[in-house]
């Protein structure tokens, strides 16, 4: 498993994301949306575009605060695994975000796609398509089971 230090150190890349803090739910949101539309990805809240462990306020409610909105911005809803590790004394979110089967996932109502270390809307004809093409996916592997 990859040390969440060697991913802070390679930077920001077409699978890995950085927040400086949940004060950018919205973003944060953005980038689940787009790891799942594209191979998955993991964004860390915490760390600033320079790599740079932040100082982050984790209350009690903090995490199960976050997969609530998660899940109430998603749709196909996005269950990502979500922890707290220690990097320097200071503690960092990891949002793992798997590839969805079903796409294209939705955030507050807009899909995004991962492009190198951004994220990119997708216009009709792009949701369209990659609706289509992977609901006969989903579609022919819920008929095998």
């Amino acid at each position: 498993m990859i040390k969440i230090e060697d991913l802070i150190k390679e930077g920001e890349s077409e699978t890995v994301e950085f927040k400086p803090s949940l004060s950018q739910i919205d973003k944060i949101i953005e980038s689940i949306s787009a790891f799942s539309n594209t191979k998955g990805g993991r964004v860390l809240i915490g760390v600033s575009d320079k790599g740079e462990v932040l100082v982050v306020d984790i209350g009690k409610r903090t995490i199960e605060n976050l997969a609530n909105k998660i899940k109430q911005s998603t749709d196909p809803i996005v269950y990502p695994s979500i922890r707290v590790e220690r990097i320097d004394n200071k503690r960092v979110i990891v949002v793992d975000v798997e590839e969805s089967k079903q796409k294209p996932v939705l955030a507050s109502g807009r899909a995004y796609r991962r492009v190198g270390r951004s994220n990119q809307k997708l216009g009709y004809g792009e949701i369209r398509n990659l609706a289509l093409k992977t609901s006969k996916v989903y579609w022919d592997e819920q008929q095998r089971k």
